[in-house]
């Protein structure tokens, strides 16, 4: 669908490799091609990294791997690179991987680094220096109501762990998350039932998020 056009009706371009039904995450673009990394699709977690041309109709292609299947990553991005943060196992268990790849090769990803905690379901931003994770959950397919609203981000500038720089105002996984020039936005997720606050964070500087809609 348009930007440009907000009541223009979505078309169908195109498929990715299989079913997916959960935890895709954010989606990533080079300018030439979309990405997609890991998800669930029925009866397993995937570790494919699939792309899609934007300029044609088109059916996705895999280009790669990430180190281990997973699903509800925090997917985020450099003009270079794609990051895939965190995640659920194949076996339930809750990651704390930090994957990179390349756009410019079909190389699989390699591990370069950890988030503060075992992490899923995390809301993502990308700021043009650093890869957000929002929130999230550390419980796996066990569930329970671990939810958090520490806010980590990791350097694009070298491969390093995330380190904690803030937090967002309510604990919740499963949000929304997107990016602005300056800012990080999470919205919705779950809190023990659905919520439909819209959290912002600045990335010039770290603290606390604020509710704004």
């Amino acid at each position: 669908f348009p930007f440009a056009n907000f009541s223009a009706n979505v078309t169908d371009v195109g498929d990715l490799d299989n079913i997916y039904n959960a935890g895709c995450s954010n989606g990533f673009s080079d300018g030439s091609y979309g990405y997609n990394a890991g998800g669930s699709y029925p009866g397993d977690r995937a570790n494919q990294i699939l792309k899609y041309q934007l300029v044609a109709s088109a059916n996705s292609t895999d280009r790669g791997d990430l180190t281990v299947r997973r699903s509800s990553i925090s997917n985020t991005q450099s003009l270079t690179h794609g990051y895939s943060a965190g995640g659920t196992s194949a076996s339930g268990v809750a990651l704390n991987h930090i994957d990179k790849w390349a756009f410019a090769n079909s190389i699989n990803a390699t591990d370069v680094g950890d988030t503060t905690t075992i992490l899923e379901a995390a809301g993502a931003a990308s700021s043009t220096t650093h890869g957000y994770a929002m929130s999230g959950d550390y419980t796996g397919d066990a569930g329970g109501n671990l939810r958090t609203t520490n806010v980590q981000k990791w350097p694009y500038a070298s491969d390093s762990n995330s380190a904690l720089c803030g937090n967002m105002t309510i604990a919740r996984s499963y949000g929304a998350g997107a990016s602005s020039t300056t800012h990080g936005y999470m919205m919705g997720g779950n809190h023990g039932s659905d919520i439909n606050n819209i959290d912002k964070i600045a990335f010039a500087s770290d603290g606390f998020a604020s509710d704004v809609g």
